[in-house]
């Protein structure tokens, strides 16, 4: 059973994800997946939030009002469609890859400096941008990056040459990298259950990386392959448009804003040994994530095969992706849920090495075998990134959490970017099943890196008089 506010908040996330119907291949699975995430997000037990994320149970006097139940639940509606977007924006490149080649008449290592570069430009970015959160707020931001991104992707309707497309896409990269700092930030700041939020928020974006190798390819396909970038422009403008009246920031939020800042205890060495891990093995898992989609549908439409030589390897490419990608909703709201009640830092190891084991098999499978391999590892991949996030708000102070989430997506976009380039290379060379085996490479590091991480923290908490770790938000970036 559930109350008024309840229904509130379940309308006021659920309303933004009605999915047109013409997409038959996965829609019913999709809608299953979104809707049990969700529901089961907004129908848990009502909580109170206590300024920096801790939650306890809420007794009738305590529970949230209708008001600010809806608040907070215009903040998750926003940055939901705003993470979304993003991902579509950044995930037009790769299911465009053989149209690409063709129009330009070129090979895949030149389509994969194209993705390098808008990948490097979109984590370079974030680190100004995160900067700018902090002074300007996260809502103007998120409003800025809806238009300019959109009003730049539509611009490729001009473009008929491979530099011009490169400059293009380079800019398009520069826009968008203003989402991430902009919006987890938003919801650092705003929600209680910090882990479950960063679920919901990682369900949007995962939903945008599902959506764009289908979307993409069939656009692509049937009208052109200026199509795709147009199209998720004309809706990123809309989106712009419409944040103007949407995702406020509370009146908590506002008051919290105006306390005195936080005074911080000094770095020892074991946090910045901390702070270096975290930061290294988000960058080397940028890598791992940026070969994996960048040649995923490629590499489906090489290795599976539906309906014969009447359907073509494009949309099919394009689609057997988005099925295993979809996957990765679920693995981020689990992975929110999980991270709010075990060590964070164990579980990130173990997720991570799970997914390096499940992307190297996927190296030497092919067709249904491959599909069931890749929505596993998704799902893996996917669990590890809220927990990313938990961990940049546990060990980095409230009020520089702008420029701490813009330097997580520094390493993650701007080093991440180069494995687009690297994996073209072996594609070119050794064939693109050799991509998803080094990639594995990558996970495996990672996770020698989280369980690095958990190590050193409990070495600094069994040190006498240093707690520091316990603590969120206790460190300066």
């Amino acid at each position: 059973m559930y109350n008024d506010s309840d229904a509130t908040v379940r309308t006021a996330v659920l309303e933004p994800l009605i999915i047109p119907g013409s997409y038959q291949p996965f829609l019913v699975f999709d809608r299953f997946v979104i809707y049990t995430a969700l529901v089961a997000a907004v129908t848990t037990t009502n909580t109170k939030c206590h300024g920096t994320g801790t939650v306890k149970q809420a007794d009738s006097d305590q529970a949230f009002t209708t008001h600010e139940r809806a608040s907070e639940a215009r903040v998750l509606r926003l940055t939901f469609a705003g993470h979304g977007m993003v991902h579509l924006l950044e995930g037009v490149i790769p299911p465009l890859i053989p149209l690409l080649m063709l129009q330009f008449g070129t090979n895949y290592f030149r389509i994969g400096l194209v993705a390098t570069v808008f990948t490097y430009l979109f984590g370079l970015g974030a680190l100004p941008s995160g900067v700018a959160v902090d002074y300007i707020g996260a809502r103007r931001l998120l409003s800025i990056f809806f238009v300019s991104a959109g009003l730049l992707s539509v611009l490729v309707i001009f473009v008929d040459s491979y530099p011009g497309y490169l400059v293009i896409m380079a800019l398009v990269g520069i826009a968008a990298s203003l989402y991430h700092p902009a919006g987890l930030t938003f919801i650092s700041q705003e929600a209680c259950e910090r882990g479950r939020a960063f679920g919901i928020h990682g369900i949007g974006g995962s939903l945008g990386i599902a959506l764009a190798p289908v979307l993409a390819a069939f656009l692509g396909s049937q009208f052109g392959w200026r199509t795709p970038h147009v199209v998720f422009g004309v809706f990123s403008i809309m989106l712009g448009i419409w944040s103007l009246n949407h995702g406020t920031v509370s009146s908590s939020s506002r008051h919290a804003s105006r306390k005195p800042k936080e005074k911080h205890k000094p770095r020892s060495r074991e946090t910045v040994l901390m702070l270096g891990l975290m930061y290294a093995s988000f960058a080397v898992l940028g890598l791992a994530y940026r070969g994996m989609t960048t040649f995923l549908p490629a590499y489906m439409a090489q290795e599976v095969r539906l309906g014969g030589a009447l359907v073509n390897p494009v949309i099919v490419g394009g689609t057997v992706a988005t099925i295993a990608l979809v996957s990765g909703m679920l693995g981020q709201y689990a992975g929110g849920l999980i991270a709010d009640r075990v060590r964070p830092e164990v579980y990130y190891a173990g997720a991570t090495a799970v997914a390096g084991v499940l992307a190297l098999a996927m190296s030497f499978f092919s067709g249904l075998l491959l599909v069931v391999v890749a929505i596993a590892q998704a799902f893996c991949a996917f669990a590890a990134q809220p927990v990313q996030n938990l961990l940049v708000s546990k060990y980095l102070s409230r009020n520089k959490q702008g420029l701490a989430f813009g330097f997580k997506y520094l390493m993650i976009f701007g080093i991440g970017s180069l494995s687009a380039t690297l994996s073209g290379f072996l594609a070119d060379r050794f064939g693109l099943a050799s991509v998803f085996a080094a990639m594995s490479l990558f996970y495996f590091s990672g996770a020698v890196m989280g369980i690095s991480l958990w190590k050193v923290g409990n070495r600094q908490v069994d040190t006498p008089g240093d707690t520091s770790t316990d603590t969120p938000g206790n460190t300066e970036p």
